[in-house]
């Protein structure tokens, strides 16, 4: 069971607390990275890599919350894809 909950704090029509609340059941997913650490002194090291992920859910439900009530939708999937370059420098002792 996946759930989200999104906010739209600009919009008017929606409440906040969330103004979308998303369940399904099922999904596959899948997250890679690959990296590359260089020790600059001691414990100080850099670290550059690139991470993807993909994240697909299976059917569910869809609530839009307003301030005249919830109205309920049939979910058919939510599909998320990311990727990019990333870097992190660290310490270690």
């Amino acid at each position: 069971m996946s759930v989200v909950d999104d906010v739209h704090h600009k919009r008017s029509d929606l409440l906040h607390d969330p103004s979308f609340h998303d369940e399904a059941g099922g999904g596959v997913g899948v997250q890679l990275d690959a990296g590359i650490t260089y020790r600059v002194w001691r414990g100080l090291s850099v670290e550059v890599g690139y991470q993807y992920w993909w994240i697909k859910s299976g059917e569910g439900t869809s609530t839009a919350r307003t301030p005249d009530g919830d109205f309920d939708g049939k979910l058919l999937e939510n599909k998320t894809e990311r990727h990019g370059p990333y870097l992190s420098v660290q310490y270690r002792f």
